[in-house]
């Protein structure tokens, strides 16, 4: 039987572990875009989504890149600026864009990190995002409110955790599918965040917008 001092160190451990944990994720200035607009991707890292709490070494940065409506890729150069990474692109075509950033990282905590964002351009009618099945991602359901964990286009049984604007991170409910859902009420900009063995990802997009 383990001693309750035993037990009580370790929760004190594990809050601390939690509260110095930190996450990376892609934000955008807006959710929707004119066509032909230059259009800005922030890489940020921290604790809550409006800002950047220190900047990561642009070697982590191992792959970027853009797929367009049509489904082709396009390489993005991200430069450090300040606490955090940017890159900007026009918006040609209309439709949803898809940006992904795999770091990779060398220290203690997840070994690979893929960070992801999605963005519309043009009229308000929201179109079929293009598909890139990634190692370890999070990916929406039939509504913008599920989202899943899935690897290789498979779902996984993963938590998925959230931090907004307003809101401190926490997980999210799971039902026994591994399908998570978001509060409808929450309206803004959100990232999704899950932990796999040493692979993390995010998923931040603006929801209700």
């Amino acid at each position: 039987m383990i001693p309750l001092r035993t037990k009580i160190l370790s929760s004190l451990l594990l809050a601390l572990t939690t509260l110095s944990a930190h996450e990376h994720w892609l934000i955008t200035d807006f959710p929707q875009y004119a066509q032909q607009d230059s259009i800005t991707i922030r890489l940020r890292s921290g604790h809550t989504p409006g800002k950047s709490e220190f900047l990561i070494k642009t070697d982590l940065i191992q792959e970027s890149f853009l797929m367009g409506p049509d489904g082709k890729q396009s390489p993005l150069d991200f430069l450090p600026h300040e606490k955090e990474h940017i890159c900007t692109f026009l918006g040609v075509q209309p439709g949803i864009y898809t940006v992904y950033v795999n770091l990779r990282k060398r220290s203690k905590g997840p070994f690979t990190y893929l960070l992801k964002t999605t963005l519309q351009v043009g009229d308000l009618t929201r179109s079929e995002s293009s598909t890139l099945p990634q190692e370890l991602e999070i990916v929406n359901g039939n509504s913008e409110l599920i989202l899943q964990v899935s690897t290789l286009g498979q779902p996984m049984k993963v938590p998925i955790s959230s931090m907004s604007e307003d809101q401190a991170i926490h997980s999210l409910t799971m039902n026994s599918n591994g399908v998570s859902t978001l509060d409808p009420d929450q309206i803004g900009f959100h990232v999704a965040i899950c932990h796999f063995r040493r692979q993390a990802a995010s998923y931040s997009f603006y929801l209700g917008q």
